[in-house]
């Protein structure tokens, strides 16, 4: 997966389907970690706090074009939402 095809939407709101429960996520941050062929995002929910499981979940993307099945790892929660991390190698 190429970074640039996220770069764009960064501080974008997606929609995560948390079987079948639509909740919006911001991508916070889209980090290249070196090599350029590794890069992480982060995606924060938008006032929804319930910590999910890590695993694939489905995002429709912001311009509605697309949909990705993406693993995310939850890596920290605050009163705005939950933040969670996928890495791309």
């Amino acid at each position: 997966m190429n970074i640039e095809r996220f770069t764009k939407y960064k501080d974008q709101d997606f929609k995560i389907d948390f079987d079948g429960d639509l909740k919006d996520a911001r991508l916070r941050e889209v980090v290249s970690l070196g090599d350029g062929k590794t890069h992480s995002l982060i995606f924060q929910t938008i006032n929804y706090l319930e910590v999910k499981e890590q695993r694939i979940y489905s995002f429709k993307w912001p311009d509605g074009s697309d949909t990705e099945d993406l693993f995310i790892v939850p890596v920290s929660k605050d009163e705005q939402g939950v933040k969670y991390e996928v890495v791309f190698n």
